[in-house]
């Protein structure tokens, strides 16, 4: 597995031979099976997930049946040991096991119903926050401060009681309770992820999630508050905005003091933008970032906000990027 810093991307979307206009479009790394899965890929088939295999270099597209889950609106994980994804739609949890697919078998898979936990009946708490580290789903956004829910995935089993997450820092308060995006911090092959970063949906900080010690640290806020989603490898937390800029922030798994000095840098980044509603992708486009990033806070302008088809290819493209393999060049 490679490892590459943000500011060395170079991306070519005309080698994707998928549209990339649903309006979930959701991508997680496989890490097992050298593969990437795109959810909600095709507005003509959001059921159906789209696998790119890094060893072939090719696009396959495996049949799902929705199965009562709503593909505009789900939110999902993928876990890394069983590569089975697990999802809120509605009030329900469901799974979908994906095997050891790194491209698709030719058959049909359907998701599954799970439970339907507790916290998200009768609209209790509307937007649950699904982090996912050490197998387990943390849910957050579920009314209490420094506090989630958990469900093991390996037992299928949610725990009854809430899970406290104590800030490291002296007098801390903890993670707020809200809306926000959550990225797996990614380890090496051998290792399962321990951390997933939070940013809340006000950007007022970023947290980090330790499930081991059960434990948050407190890290620089985004300078652009507008998040629409978060990635990680193993060193780096990004950011992509409503706009369409990417940020990046350093993160050193095995120094935690010196995380409280890094400093979220824009990646000089050129993306399509749509400029109207109307508006098409261009069939093939290279995204290319400079060989330095930018510290936040600089005066260019920032671009119009993408149309829906240029922000789900943003999307993809961003989890692609930060997947860890690089072995399309």
């Amino acid at each position: 597995m490679l490892n590459m810093r943000p500011d060395r991307l170079l991306i070519s979307i005309g080698l994707f031979t998928r549209p990339f206009n649903g309006t979930n479009t959701q991508c997680f790394f496989a890490q097992f099976f050298n593969a990437l899965y795109v959810l909600d890929g095709d507005s003509t088939q959001p059921s159906n997930i789209h696998i790119y295999s890094f060893e072939t270099q090719s696009w396959s597209t495996q049949q799902i049946d929705a199965a009562g889950t709503d593909p505009a609106t789900l939110t999902a994980v993928l876990d890394r040991d069983t590569n089975v994804f697990f999802a809120l739609s509605g009030s329900q949890l469901y799974s979908l096991d994906m095997g050891t697919l790194a491209q698709s078998d030719g058959a049909r898979r359907a998701w599954n119903f799970v439970q339907a936990p507790e916290f998200t009946q009768n609209n209790k708490y509307p937007k649950p926050v699904m982090g996912l580290a050490q197998n387990h789903i943390h849910f957050l956004n579920l009314g209490t401060d420094a506090f989630t829910k958990i469900f093991v995935i390996h037992f299928s089993y949610m725990q009854p009681e809430l899970q406290a997450f104590a800030p490291i820092e002296a007098g801390g308060s903890g993670y707020p309770s809200a809306f926000g995006h959550t990225a797996s911090i990614f380890k090496g092959f051998e290792s399962v992820q321990t951390k997933f970063a939070f940013l809340p949906e006000d950007g007022s900080a970023t947290y980090v999630f330790d499930v081991i010690s059960n434990t948050t640290q407190k890290l620089q806020a985004p300078s652009n508050k507008a998040t629409v989603m978060v990635a990680a490898s193993q060193r780096e937390i990004v950011q992509i905005t409503t706009s369409g800029e990417i940020f990046w922030l350093p993160y050193n798994p095995d120094d935690g003091q010196a995380n409280y000095g890094a400093v979220w840098s824009k990646l000089a980044l050129s993306i399509p933008v749509a400029t109207g509603t109307n508006s098409t992708r261009p069939s093939s486009a290279v995204i290319e970032t400079s060989p330095t990033s930018t510290q936040t806070g600089s005066s260019s302008a920032a671009p119009p906000p993408l149309s829906q088809s240029a922000l789900s290819t943003s999307i993809f493209t961003l989890g692609l990027a930060f997947t860890g393999l690089f072995s399309l060049f």
